[in-house]
């Protein structure tokens, strides 16, 4: 190649490096591409290095040129999976139907932007994208709760084993005291629909959304438990069992698992009845894990979704809600002394937030272990947004 057909070349590999660099905040990799390139640029660096390969023979030439086309092979591979697209293999039913277990998904992290210093609340930020995270979007993220495992037992989630702990036999103490951190990128991942956006007003009753005081509209995938009416003809109920995902009898009912496609498809509608928990009705499983505030997985809220720079009273009776996020997602340290609580042994009746925060549920709200079981998924754990399937599979 000539030398100035080269050194244009090279200037304007330099400018697209420069771009991307400045794009994604990586100012080391800037200095690092700099240097590369300019061995290239200048006569002075790049005969010698030419002239170096050319006295090698040609089984030393192919293994330099073979090493080289590796290296650069894995800079990109690494680049497009850190800033652009990444692999996501759905290990749960959380999302059936929509998406199945064992399908391969295609995770967009451009929409919103990648993230980029995950493990630093402080510093933490997302990469200009072309969008933002939207409501219904289905999104794969790093579990909030994972960032603790049991040394023999790290599928499990070591906060609900811990809740659990109390009058359960099959856990000993002793292995609570053999546990592993694991920092937010190597967190077990998880696939889920945003339902709540920052600054969102949540609350559910009867298993169905009301988001700042607006019904959510019913999802063609949803699924939901009903019981099926005793007055529906014989013909119904076998439409009805033959498009259940589940069906099972207790107490003289027939109790049935249904997306809302198949229930508007065949007209069911009145022929079934939601069968959920009670309002009122505390479970102790349920987030925020204080029956105090008398929430089910089918009845909770109002509560608010923290966004970034908002500020929120903050009272002993709210403190459930949002006592992992000042700690364990913003790394402060919180205590409560008497009546008073103190942040970083500070008096505080108030607190921001330095990231925004999602609910997040499955579209199988019967088997999905969700915001309702653990809480706020915070910004910096969302991978991406799932755009499309690499692999399906069929029913």
């Amino acid at each position: 190649m000539p030398s100035g057909l080269r050194q244009y070349a090279v200037i304007v590999l330099f400018l697209l490096s420069a771009a991307f660099c400045i794009w994604s905040y990586n100012y080391l990799a800037l200095l690092v591409a700099t240097a590369v390139l300019g061995v290239f640029y200048f006569k002075e660096t790049y005969l010698p290095l030419k002239e170096f390969v050319s006295s090698k023979t040609k089984k030393t030439k192919t293994i330099i040129e073979w090493s080289a086309a590796i290296i650069i092979g894995i800079l990109l591979i690494t680049i497009v999976d850190t800033y652009f697209v990444s692999l996501y293999k759905v290990r749960s039913t959380s999302m059936k139907r929509e998406y199945k277990t064992g399908e391969i998904v295609i995770v967009d992290k451009l929409r919103a932007g990648a993230a980029v210093k995950v493990e630093n609340p402080d510093k933490f930020r997302r990469i200009k994208g072309f969008g933002s995270f939207k409501r219904y979007d289905v999104i794969v993220f790093n579990f909030p709760e994972g960032d603790t495992v049991l040394q023999n037992r790290q599928q499990d989630n070591y906060y609900y084993l811990k809740r659990q702990y109390r009058g359960n036999p099959f856990l000993k103490k002793e292995e609570f005291s053999k546990s592993v951190y694991k920092p937010v990128k190597r967190r077990i991942k998880y696939i889920k629909r945003i339902i709540g956006l920052p600054g969102d007003t949540v609350t559910f009753r009867n298993g169905t959304g009301i988001i700042n005081g607006k019904t959510l509209k019913p999802l063609p995938f949803e699924i939901h438990t009903y019981t099926i009416k005793t007055d529906a003809p014989y013909g119904i109920k076998q439409v009805i069992l033959n498009v259940a995902l589940n069906q099972f009898s207790k107490d003289g009912s027939i109790i049935v698992e249904l997306t809302n496609a198949d229930i508007k498809k065949n007209n069911l509608s009145k022929y079934l009845t939601k069968k959920t928990k009670p309002l009122n009705m505390p479970d102790p499983n349920v987030f925020p894990f204080d029956i105090s505030f008398l929430w089910n997985k089918d009845n909770f809220g109002p509560l608010t979704v923290p966004r970034k720079g908002s500020t929120i009273k903050l009272t002993l009776e709210n403190l459930p809600l949002y006592a992992r996020m000042i700690t364990a997602y913003e790394g402060n340290k919180l205590k409560i002394d008497g009546y008073t609580i103190l942040i970083n042994g500070k008096p505080a009746r108030s607190y921001s937030f330095k990231m925004d925060y999602f609910w997040v549920m499955g579209d199988n709200r019967p088997h999905s272990f969700d915001s309702r079981y653990w809480g706020f998924v915070p910004d910096n754990h969302i991978i991406g947004i799932v755009d499309k399937k690499l692999y399906s599979k069929k029913d």
